[in-house]
């Protein structure tokens, strides 16, 4: 475990010089995939701690480091995220995304990045989950980039709720079908338990972002 979070620290560093390299980073993460995946065959998956300084396995340090902005914790840390979660079939693609989240703003670089939470949500991946403190709230945090995506939603909600001439389609009684039979079937994976997946962490996500309580109304 100490060897992988120390190489997983190296990697990032070496992320961090190469970010001009892209082409590169994925010979970086080989040794710590590597590293991961041992220990992920001897059991489903492991969550580690997320400090200020530190990474924690099992109540114990695997890996310390002062805090500081170009380091692995602190950024996760100050975004809000207390627990990762590496399971089972970890794959290159999901690492090097972790990375990219974890790794600290460029110096001189855009200032409208979002947060970790934000941008570890928005990746999903597949064999990387995550925790974050209780209390967090998305809007106060995305930036710019979350509240114009609302908006947009917003307003293709308004424009789909409008019909022809002003008129509601409530006015108008039943509204149009957007897909016929033949089409829904063609689009819908019948992936159910995928489906399932995900429509958990979202609503796991909301709550955690306090962005809803337990109450079924606002849920």
């Amino acid at each position: 475990m100490r060897d992988a979070f120390a190489g997983l620290a190296r990697a990032l560093k070496r992320v961090s010089i190469y970010r001009h390299a892209p082409q590169q980073h994925a010979s970086f993460v080989e040794p710590v995939l590597a590293t991961l995946q041992e220990v992920l065959a001897r059991r489903p998956a492991v969550t580690i701690g997320v400090e200020p300084g530190s990474l924690t396995f099992e109540g114990q340090a695997v890996y310390s480091e002062p805090p500081r902005e170009w380091g692995l914790c602190f950024r996760l840390h100050r975004d809000g995220i207390r627990t990762i979660t590496f399971k089972r079939g970890l794959v290159a693609r999901d690492l090097l995304d972790f990375m990219e989240v974890a790794l600290p703003d460029a110096q001189g670089g855009p200032a409208s990045r979002e947060d970790a939470v934000t941008e570890l949500w928005k990746a999903d991946l597949a064999s990387i989950e995550y925790t974050a403190i209780a209390g967090y709230r998305i809007e106060e945090h995305a930036g710019p980039g979350f509240a114009q995506a609302v908006d947009a939603i917003v307003r293709r909600v308004h424009d789909a709720s409008q019909a022809s001439g002003g008129d509601t389609l409530a006015d108008q009684g039943a509204p149009p079908l957007l897909w016929d039979d033949d089409q829904r079937k063609k689009a819908d994976s019948q992936s159910w338990g995928e489906l399932a997946r995900r429509a958990a962490l979202a609503i796991l996500r909301i709550v955690e972002r306090d962005l809803a309580g337990w109450d079924l109304e606002n849920l």
